[in-house]
């Protein structure tokens, strides 16, 4: 999903409209990050909610600390990967 919202904004160029308008590449690729890194926090909020709910194992004896740190590196690798091949589409 990440890396077609990246090409989707390749192929409408609204990132050179933005640049025609002011706004700094910067700004930009920080504002793609953060957006989706709050889809993927939504996303994984919601699997552990179901995960706590159904009373599954996993998520009954790993420790919350360890499992957040988990998702949040695996979450960042997957949008910095998405960044990375979105150079290549």
């Amino acid at each position: 999903m990440y890396l077609y919202l990246l090409v989707l904004e390749k192929e409408t160029r609204v990132k050179s409209l933005m640049q025609f308008h002011g706004m700094s590449n910067a700004a930009y690729v920080v504002s793609n990050f953060l957006f989706f890194l709050l889809i993927y926090v939504i996303i994984a909020s919601l699997f552990w909610a179901f995960g706590v709910a159904l009373n599954l194992s996993v998520f009954k004896y790993t420790a919350i600390t360890t499992m957040g740190l988990f998702w949040l590196l695996w979450g960042l690798s997957l949008i910095s990967l998405a960044f990375f091949l979105s150079v290549f589409v």
